[in-house]
This record gives structure tokens, sequence and C-alpha cells, in this order.
């Protein structure tokens, strides 16, 4: 009897769990169809991504995902709101301290506010993290793009290339590793602020 209850709770939280997603998800749509609207359109660009925001919002109070806070700050982002973005990507921090991406921008993020001191601190900071990462998890693309595009920012071309280099001698089967050494060729640290 005991484990009857037991898988009713499991399936009634599994229930709920699910439900949750669907309806953030339908917030998330709704925000990226205003999003789109804004991209198409010359006027109302800022009160459209505003709409798009509180809807973002209302997702991330019926189910938190780091990806959710993510589209958040790309739209503040959108709308030249950099230090409501670096909050949104700390809030992100909060939820997925391995959101490798919410660190990486929140760098930039204060290079566009012209605060090299802070930027650089964050792209230290972030440095350090990613090289707590296991090596399972330092060969996956995002953690590889993020981290040579994280160089390029804080240590250089040159800094970007040996990393890419040394993946490359070290993983001669990974084709995916020469688009990454194309795009650090062609890539520079403007370009890379200016991604944003």
């Amino acid at each position: 009897m005991k484990m009857i209850f037991t898988a009713v709770l499991i399936v009634i939280a599994l229930s709920a769990c699910s439900t949750k997603k669907i309806e953030s998800s339908k917030y998330q749509s709704k925000a990226f169809e205003l999003f789109k609207e804004s991209q198409m359109s010359n006027q109302n660009t800022d009160s459209l991504l505003n709409q798009a925001i509180m809807l973002l919002d209302r997702a991330i109070e019926i189910e938190p995902m780091s990806n959710t806070y993510g589209v958040k700050a790309t739209y503040q982002m959108k709308m030249r709101k950099y230090e409501a973005a670096i909050s949104t990507f700390r809030d992100a921090l909060e939820f997925n301290s391995k959101f490798q991406s919410a660190r990486l921008a929140i760098g930039i993020l204060y290079d566009k506010l012209g605060d090299s001191k802070r930027a650089k601190q964050e792209y230290e900071s972030t440095l350090n993290f990613f090289n707590n990462f296991t090596e399972s998890e330092k060969e996956t693309l995002e953690f590889i793009s993020n981290k040579a595009a994280l160089l390029i920012l804080f240590k250089g071309k040159a800094k970007a290339m040996e990393y890419i280099n040394g993946l490359i001698s070290k993983y001669p089967d990974k084709t995916d590793l020469l688009m990454q050494k194309q795009f650090v060729e062609q890539m520079d640290r403007e370009q890379i602020l200016n991604m944003l």
C-alpha cells in the first residue's frame, strides 16, 4: 500500500512539473513572437521588448530556467539596458552556476558600459571558473566557443589561437575544432563586443 501511495505522489509531482513547464513555455513563445515583431518594426521596438520581458518574468515565476533568464537579458541588451541585463544574468547564475554564456556576457556588458576594471575582473573570474570544469565538460563546443571568445577579450587573439591549436593537436579527429579555429582567426575583440 505504501508503495502505491509513493508511486501516486511521484506521478502527481511529475505531472505538476510538466504542467509548469508547458505553462512557462507558452509565455516564452509569446515573448519570442513579440521579439520577432520588434525586429521587423521600426516603431514601438522598446514597447514590444518591454512586453516580451514582462512575459518572460511571468515564465520565470512559473518555472525558473537559466535559458529564460538568458533570453530576458538578451532582450534587455537589445534595449541597451546593460545594467539590467547584468542583474538578470546574475539571477541566472544563482539558478544555474554553470551557465557559461551568462558569465561571459557579464564581462562583455561591463566592457560596453566602459568599466574596463570590472570587465577584466569578470573575465578573470570566468577564466578561473572555466578551469574548474571536468575534462568532458571542456570538450563541448559551447565551452570551447566561450573560452575562445573569453581569451580573445581578456588575453588576446594569440592566446586564443594557442588554446585552439592545442585542442586541435590533442583531438585531431574533432572537425568542429577547425570551425572554432576559423572563428578565432576571423574575430577580434571589438567584433565580439559588438556581437551582443
